[in-house]
């Protein structure tokens, strides 16, 4: 009987033990605030070797195991929100839940907060243009040449075939392509009547109208030189190019073919670049692209030639005929041509029009730049200057890289139609104040539109490509990936020269708080001795609020920067901007908006 009792004892004691051991958790919770009473995020409560955080409503709760009544002591850590940290002791006993209540905690940092964004002086349109500025005309004419009409047949064409066609339709065969497939006629009939009985044709793969097409820079003020001190070309300050430079110092083995007006002979730091032997002139059928006058091509490769420090090899081939010297247009059909031409030579084709048609894509010309793309040579584009919402024609092809344009203020410029791959400077006249400085110094005068802003990019490729070898898919994805994000509502980004010859993609904007000696103080934030203390970065795509939770008070300076040569120093191409801010107290918060400026020593 007593064996019995003992291992019932026994039994008893083991179920009491674990039922103890179960039963010795205890739960403490609470809630922290502020010294106005609202909840804190974040607070990390800590006790022994573990840690929980403060939800959004200021709430923490954790378990721990209790045998006996014992004081414990549980820490309040938010230094890293500017509220210090603080320690409770409370007593706990086993299964016993236990709740702190209300933790008040007062900031003894400040806080620091606001919004960093990018040069844009208030933009006030001038109800009447400057007379010195000089509109290309109203592009309301007729959509297509009267009476014209590109064939694309599915084989190779034979010359038989050709004169059946004539025969059997009644048109003029006005000239044939040179990879054999399209031809351009001409017919007296109605022209939607004679594209629909060219495509019943079984020999026939399509055919649509000659459609014009047209440059895409707005306007131009004269002037008498072609020298422009650097300080003075905003444009290519804005796109890095100072350090892209010294990335790439030679870019003459590259080709960019300008299919455009025609190029000025004779053009100072220009003349030597182009080649002259392998151009041609698609307008008057001869080998002779040069003209004697500053036209709109010779300021699309003004431009090109700049951007690459005068060592880019440019390829003329005129497509467009001047009515005068601010004017000119062209056709689908010398389009075709000079792309056709351009695509046996060139690495890189800048097209600097726009197709007027309301139909979207032709069918013509989007065979062409496939043929481009195939032939591993990108094709860059203007997006033209209606102020629309997606780009213009050849632009809006998906494997073509889009572009459009900003002024000064590195903001879409009034103009640019939108939507687009990326942005580059092409000016904005109308800025305020107006001025032709808003606008890009082409040469002979100044000048804006998509046209120009093309042209940097155009530049930027080459540039690339002097120092590797990259497919059309590829050296799209990398001026896209490395552009610099301004905000902008369709997400696109502005070109930066240096990060698109090196690779490095645009991370984050600096934003830090410290305290400076002497205003002459160096900004730098890789050495540990720096007296700049850095506090947090943003992401500058579409984000640009800052908040800053551990400002020490006093006096201090808060700083935004983006390192475009990512080197750690504040140099020439960086975008920087420094703000004081005196008497800052405990417990304070401050805004601050920040604005960014390139920086130029």
């Amino acid at each position: 009987m007593n064996n019995k009792l003992v291992v019932i004892s026994l039994i008893l004691l083991i179920l009491f033990l674990t039922g103890c051991h179960h039963s010795n958790i205890t739960y403490i919770d609470g809630k922290v605030v502020d010294q106005n009473y609202q909840p804190i995020e974040g607070i990390r409560v800590k006790y022994e070797g573990s840690v929980v955080e403060t939800n959004s409503w200021g709430r923490f709760g954790f378990s721990l195991f209790v045998d006996q009544p014992e004081f414990i002591e549980i820490t309040f850590d938010g230094t890293h929100l500017g509220f210090g940290k603080m320690t409770r002791t409370v007593q706990v006993c086993p299964n016993t839940n236990y709740s702190m209540g209300t933790i008040k905690m007062e900031r003894n940092l400040a806080l620091v907060y606001g919004t960093v964004t990018y040069p844009h002086p208030d933009t006030i349109y001038a109800n009447t243009l400057n007379t010195e500025r000089i509109e290309l005309p109203a592009i309301d004419g007729p959509a297509y040449v009267d009476g014209e009409i590109i064939v694309k047949f599915k084989d190779i064409i034979q010359t038989q075939s050709v004169k059946t066609l004539s025969t059997e339709i009644g048109i003029e065969i006005l000239s044939k392509s040179s990879n054999g497939q399209f031809i351009n006629i001409k017919t007296s009939d109605d022209i939607i009547e004679t594209i629909q009985a060219l495509e019943k044709r079984p020999d026939v793969e399509y055919a649509e109208p000659n459609y014009y097409l047209y440059p895409l820079s707005n306007s131009k003020i004269n002037s008498l030189s072609y020298e422009r001190d650097y300080d003075q070309q905003w444009n290519l300050q804005a796109i890095n190019i100072e350090n892209a430079l010294k990335e790439v110092p030679n870019s003459s083995d590259i080709i960019v073919a300008v299919l455009d007006t025609g190029i000025k002979k004779g053009v100072p730091d220009l003349d030597s670049n182009i080649l002259w032997d392998l151009g041609y002139d698609f307008v008057e059928d001869d080998n002779d692209p040069g003209v004697f006058w500053n036209s709109h091509g010779t300021r699309v490769a003004y431009i090109i030639n700049s951007v690459t420090g005068n060592s880019v090899s440019i390829l003329p081939i005129r497509i467009l005929r001047s009515a005068t010297n601010d004017t000119a247009w062209g056709t689908t059909w010398e389009l075709i041509e000079g792309l056709e031409y351009a695509i046996q030579i060139a690495d890189v084709i800048n097209l600097s029009v726009a197709i007027k048609t309301p139909y979207g894509d032709i069918q013509s010309v989007s065979d062409i730049i496939k043929e481009a793309e195939e032939a591993g040579v990108l094709i860059i584009a203007a997006a033209g200057n209606d102020g629309y919402s997606s780009p213009a024609y050849p632009a809006s092809d998906s494997r073509v890289l889009s572009v459009g344009a900003v002024g000064p203020s590195l903001q879409p410029a009034s103009y640019t139609n939108r939507g687009v791959d990326i942005y580059a400077p092409g000016g904005d006249y109308n800025l305020y104040p107006i001025g032709k400085e808003n606008t890009i110094w082409v040469g002979d005068g100044w000048a804006e539109g998509t046209s120009l802003a093309s042209a940097h990019v155009a530049g930027v490729a080459a540039m690339i490509l002097a120092k590797e070898d990259l497919t059309p898919s590829e050296l799209r994805s990398r001026l896209r990936n490395t552009s610099l994000k301004l905000a902008y509502d369709d997400g696109a980004g502005l070109v930066d020269a240096y990060r698109a010859v090196t690779g490095i993609e645009h991370g984050r904007i600096f934003v830090f708080v410290g305290k400076k000696d002497y205003w002459w103080d160096e900004i730098s934030y890789n050495t540990e001795e720096s007296t700049y203390t850095y506090a947090k970065e943003i992401n500058g795509y579409w984000e640009n609020y800052f908040e800053i939770t551990t400002v020490e008070p006093g006096d201090r300076w808060i700083y935004a920067w983006i390192d475009r040569d990512a080197n750690k120093t504040l140099n020439n191409g960086d975008y920087f901007a420094e703000k004081w801010i005196p008497d800052l107290k405990p417990g304070e918060a401050r805004r601050v908006d920040l604005v960014l400026e390139y920086y130029y020593d």
